[in-house]
Formats: C-alpha cells, structure tokens, sequence
C-alpha cells in the first residue's frame, strides 16, 4: 500500500473513532465531509454538542503511521489545518471550529505556535486530543 493510501486508510478510521467518541459523549452528528458554500473548504463533521451548539470539526490524526509523525506533528497538515480555519473564519454564518487529533506538535515548536495562533485569532475554538490505550 502506498503511503498515501496508507495515510488515507488511517485518516478515515481515526474519523470514525471521533464519530464514534462524540455520540457515547451525547453529541448528533448532523453531516460529514460537508463543503461550506463561500470557501468550499470540506468540514470532516457537523455536529451538535449537548448543549444544542454546532461545531465544524476538523480530524487530523492516526495511530499507526510508520514515520511516527501522526495527527498534528506532521507541519504539513498542520499548515493546511490553519489555512482552513482561516479561510472557514470567513464563512457567513461561521459555526464554532474544532480541531480534533491524536497528537499535538511540542510546546516551543513551529506548528505548535501556529495552532496558537490560530486560536488567538478566532479561528479555532477548541482543540482535543484524542488517544487510544496504549
């Protein structure tokens, strides 16, 4: 398998196991791979939290990369992550923007501060990390 289909494979399984994790939480997930209609950036999940907000959530993770380099500590997806938000920031009306991964970039590090950034400019309102047992 090549390491694109490799990355795809992992992608989607880890979006499932965020899917999953948002319904045993109380969550409706009311769409995925959704394209918002300005930006036409594609939102992996529409959900609604318990509370009766809406999110757009974005998955950036996977477990089993033989690089290691998984979820946000590729800068690559990283990058592509915070251009999203930032072009999502535009949409009319913008619903809340979650970033959901399996791993965070070190503090001190440059994908680490543009995630920062990101949030302090209001372009992301939320990160989770999510693991598994290990």
């Amino acid at each position: 398998m090549s390491f694109q289909a490799a990355a795809g494979a992992q992608g989607r399984s880890f979006e499932s196991a965020v899917v999953a994790q948002l319904v045993m939480a109380g969550w409706t997930i009311l769409g995925q791979h959704w394209r918002e209609s300005t930006t036409l950036i594609e939102v992996d999940i529409i959900a609604r939290d318990p509370l009766g907000q809406t999110w757009w959530i974005e998955c950036k993770g996977s477990w089993l990369s033989e690089s290691g380099r998984n979820g946000c500590l590729r800068t690559d997806t990283v990058k592509k992550f915070v251009a999203n938000a930032a072009l999502l920031s535009l949409a009319e009306p913008r619903e809340s923007y979650m970033l959901v991964t399996s791993h965070m970039p070190e503090k001190g590090t440059t994908p680490h501060r543009w995630i920062a950034l990101a949030i302090d400019a209001g372009w992301v309102d939320r990160v989770e990390v999510m693991t598994t047992f290990a």
